[in-house]
Order: C-alpha cells, then sequence, then structure tokens
C-alpha cells in the first residue's frame, strides 16, 4: 500500500538493479521461496494487501496458481493500473484503517508486504488483514526493519542520500537528535508518530509494534529477520 505522494504507481521500479533496490530484490526471493517451498497444495483463494499495481502479487500468482487472486489496495491509480496490466487478478479497494465490513470475505492465503509501515493504525489494520484470514488459512506479512542498528544506517542514507525529512511526524523540540539517539540505543520509535490515514515514509514505524500487537490478541505467529525485513507467518 504505497503512499500516492512520494512512490511510484509503477510497483516494479523498486526491483529494478541498483544498490537502493538490493533489499527489495531479497525480500521477493525470500517471499517466493518461503511460500512455495514443500510443493503442498496451492491455496484455493488468495489475497494480496497493499498490492500496488500488482506486480507481486501477479508473480505469486503464477507461482501458486490459487484458483482465485484479489488484489488490494487504497490507491485507486493503482488499481487501474493493475486491471489493465493483470486482467486475470481481481482488484479491489481497502482502507486499512478502518474496520472491514460485516460481509467481508475471507482467503486461504493472505499476504501484506512492506504495507504495515504506511497505515497509521496500525492496530485496526492488522485486526483487518486476521479477519480477512480463513480458520485455516495463513497469514503472511513483512515489514521494514527501521529501529536499532539496522534502522539506524537506514535513516543516515535516508536523510543523506536519498533527502528525506521528519516533516510528517509530529514536531518537537531536537526531533532529529532524539530519533537518532532511539535508534542508537534500539529503543521503540513508535512514540514519535501519530496516528493518521498514510504515510510517506517509514519513520516511526517499529516491527515489534506488529508481534507485540498479535501477542497481545493471543495470536500465535512464527517470525524471523532478514537482512533489513521481518517476516512475520500467522496460521490460523
Amino acid at each position: 500500500m504505497e503512499s500516492p505522494a512520494r512512490n511510484p504507481v509503477d510497483h516494479s521500479l523498486t526491483y529494478r538493479p541498483g544498490l537502493r533496490n538490493l533489499p527489495h530484490r531479497r525480500r521477493l526471493r525470500a517471499i517466493v521461496a518461503a511460500l512455495t517451498r514443500g510443493g503442498g497444495p496451492a491455496p484455493a483463494s488468495f489475497a494480496d494487501v497493499g498490492c500496488s499495481n500488482g506486480f507481486v502479487t501477479a508473480i505469486l500468482q503464477a507461482k501458486l496458481r490459487p484458483a482465485r487472486t484479489v488484489g488490494f489496495d487504497h490507491v485507486e491509480s493503482h488499481l487501474e493500473r493493475g486491471r489493465r496490466e493483470h486482467p486475470h487478478i481481481e482488484f479491489r479497494s481497502i482502507e486499512l484503517n478502518r474496520p472491514l465490513p460485516a460481509d467481508h470475505e475471507t482467503f486461504d492465503l493472505v499476504t501484506c508486504f512492506e504495507t504495515l509501515e504506511h497505515v497509521g493504525h496500525l492496530e485496526q489494520a492488522i485486526a483487518n488483514l486476521f479477519a480477512l484470514t480463513r480458520p485455516g488459512g495463513t497469514l503472511f506479512v513483512t515489514v521494514p526493519i527501521e529501529s536499532g542498528p539496522r534502522g539506524l544506517v537506514k535513516f543516515l542514507l535516508k536523510m543523506g542520500s536519498f533527502r528525506y525529512s521528519l516533516d510528517e511526524l509530529p514536531q518537537r523540540p531536537s526531533l532529529f537528535w532524539s530519533y537518532l539517539a532511539a535508534l542508537a540505543t534500539n529503543r521503540s520509535i513508535a512514540p514519535f508518530r501519530d496516528r493518521r490515514h498514510g504515510w510517506g515514509t517509514h519513520f516511526g514505524f517499529d516491527w515489534r509494534e506488529v508481534e507485540r500487537i498479535l501477542r497481545e490478541r493471543g495470536v500465535g505467529f512464527e517470525a524471523r529477520s532478514d537482512f533489513t525485513t521481518r517476516f512475520v507467518v500467522v496460521r490460523r
């Protein structure tokens, strides 16, 4: 679920060769390996939440061959492009910040890649993902590691080479240095963020919040870190 203000509609751009895109390409290889490992039966239904224009959705659809694939996103221009380029996939709108309709569908496999860091109401978004996953199904989430030493390196790169700013965070005295200190000491960066819809940067997103929310909901999960990505799998 990319931010329309900062990210291109062509999601495939983030997978082109180049140092900046290395984590994206590595993550995609790991996702495909994890979902195709073991050679089990294909899921009957597959939903990719935060699908952008369906670039990754189409790759997984071709690998998994489910009977039905739905891509969900909240940016209409992304959905329109997905419908043009991948007519064999159904594309639908979703707003993760708000509760799903009571008559929402459920799916055997639900994926959500690099999306939760753009969502203002993380608890509601996770509740929605869980609700979309059919009992007996699997929820597979990836989020960026933006805290601690790895987060510190990414922060300095973004602020220097990529010219990001902290403008989207609630402003406070010495924000830059306070944020830098939290990263250097591996403290939570979640308190720097407020609740609102959509995010153009990852600042203030802490992957540990995802797992905290799952534990508080009593949800069992498997998790691991790979380079700059945290992988979380919930089996309902």
